[in-house]
Parts: structure tokens; C-alpha cells; sequence
């Protein structure tokens, strides 16, 4: 599957600017955080070099989001090529834990990848005037960025004065496929479907990944999986339920094939 096809977002509603909210009307919503699109150098603190924006998708229904993004918190490099460059409040669905809740004034952090390895997992300690915060990552390519929600749900201090440290971090060995030539995705709201197009019987499990997403922003550090057992035959389309999936607003980021 094709990434920048599937990454779709229907209608332009707004720019935030410093220290200033914007709601998105009720209905199908998400929060959306376009970064400065020259990612050979770390944003700076002056709020014209970076935006962060608002748009509509079918990421999730009846949710109003409000983000509010604190410009004067700098840039933490983490390490593995891992940069956090934006520091922020969220108001809306709370994807971390698959529950969907609406939350209200939870911290979140958007994170880059400008390192040479996809990262398949990492866990992110941070703290804040002797309050600590914990925010996990999977499956995040070299390029992407990531918004990123505290796992506990704590709220963002009132002045980001941030420290943070990588607790864990996995790389992959090899970049994250798709595995276009073998597989051919397709799905609607709540389903997904899997056809193999390779020629040949694949007689391996497949598993494939999606995570939430609107233009060129992953939002949660969960990723989803469906999965098919015992493979397919060459040409057999199998259709899977797959939970909080939606073309438009979910990219599949990974596809693995057992065997």
C-alpha cells in the first residue's frame, strides 16, 4: 500500500499560533501537527518557524480537540536520531490505550524521527519541576513524526521547563515494508481487506500494522495489528475485522510476513 495515498484529511479548520486553542466543530475530528517541513535542523523557539495545525478526518466521531502548544519549551534530542520538538495540552480522544476516552489537558509531546533506523519500540521518561511523565512509541520510520499522549493521562505542567531520557529503545533491523509486491490492502470503517497478489501461496501468518493518522502526522504511539493465520492462497482475499481502523484516517506502516 502506497503510505502517502492512504494518509488522507478532508478539510482545512484552522492554525494555531502561541497560546492560542483551537476547538474543531463536533463530528469526525483530529488534531493535526504540521512541523516545519525542513527537518535537516531542530525548530526554534521563535514561534514563526513552526505551526501546528487542525484539521478534519474520519479519525474518530463525536470528539471535540483543542490542542495548546507551549513555544517555549526547546527541542530535547533523545538520542537514535529521536527529537522531541514540540511540547503541548490535549483535549480529545485518547488513543494509548485503545479505550478511545476523551480526555482533557493531557500532556503530549510530537516526536520526530530524523535518526537512520526505524524505531519498533521506545519508551520516553521526562520530568518537570520533580513530576516525572512516561510516554511509549512503536513503529515510527525515519521522517515520520508522532503525537505522542502521557501514558497515565497526566495533565501538562503550567511552564514546560522539560527534561527527558529514552528508557528503552528497539530499532529495526531492516527498514518497515508493506510488502506491496505480495499484498494488496484494502479496508472500510472497522474492517480490512487482505488479498495476495504475489503469484504465489503464502503459507507464513501475516500480520499487518496501522496506526492513526492525517497527512504527513502518526497520532498515539500505539500501533494496531490484524492478523491472518496460516496465510494465503495465491489470489484469496480474506476480510478481517480491524478495530478503530478507517481508510481515512489510519496508514498501515508495516506488513510481516512469518516464514
Amino acid at each position: 500500500m502506497n503510505k502517502k495515498k492512504n494518509k488522507k484529511a478532508s478539510r482545512l479548520k484552522g492554525v494555531i499560533g502561541p497560546a492560542l486553542v483551537i476547538l474543531v466543530g463536533v463530528g469526525i475530528v483530529v488534531l493535526m501537527a504540521f512541523l516545519s517541513k525542513d527537518t535537516s535542523r531542530a525548530p526554534q523557539n521563535d514561534v514563526n518557524t513552526a505551526t501546528t495545525q487542525i484539521e478534519s478526518t474520519e479519525f474518530s466521531s463525536g470528539a471535540d480537540i483543542s490542542v495548546d502548544i507551549d513555544r517555549e519549551q526547546a527541542p530535547i534530542n533523545l538520542g537514535y536520531g529521536l527529537e522531541i520538538i514540540e511540547v503541548g495540552s490535549y483535549t480529545g480522544l485518547y488513543m494509548e490505550d485503545g479505550t478511545d476516552d476523551i480526555v482533557s489537558g493531557v500532556m503530549m509531546l510530537v516526536l520526530e524521527n530524523k535518526g537512520e533506523d526505524d524505531i519498533q519500540y521506545a519508551v520516553i521518561n521526562a520530568s518537570n519541576d520533580g513530576e516525572s511523565y512516561r510516554f511509549s512509541l512503536t513503529n515510527l520510520a525515519v521522517g515520520e513524526k508522532v503525537v505522542l499522549l502521557e501514558l497515565e493521562r497526566k495533565p501538562k505542567p503550567s511552564k514546560s521547563e522539560l527534561t527527558a531520557v529514552l528508557e528503552d529503545v528497539v530499532r529495526f533491523d531492516e527498514p518497515m515494508s508493506t510488502k506491496e509486491s505480495l499484498v494488496r490492502i484494502r479496508g472500510l470503517d472497522g474492517m480490512m481487506n487482505i488479498e495476495n497478489i504475489s503469484g504465489e501461496d503464502i503459507s507464513g501468518d501475516i500480520y499487518v500494522y496501522y496506526k492513526y493518522s492525517a497527512s504527513d502526522v502518526f497520532y498515539g504511539g500505539i500501533t494496531f495489528r490484524v492478523s491472518v493465520k496460516g496465510g494465503l492462497k495465491n489470489g484469496e482475499l480474506r476480510q478481517l475485522p480491524a478495530a478503530h481502523y478507517s481508510p481515512s484516517g489510519c496508514t498501515v506502516v508495516h506488513v510481516d510476513v512469518a516464514g
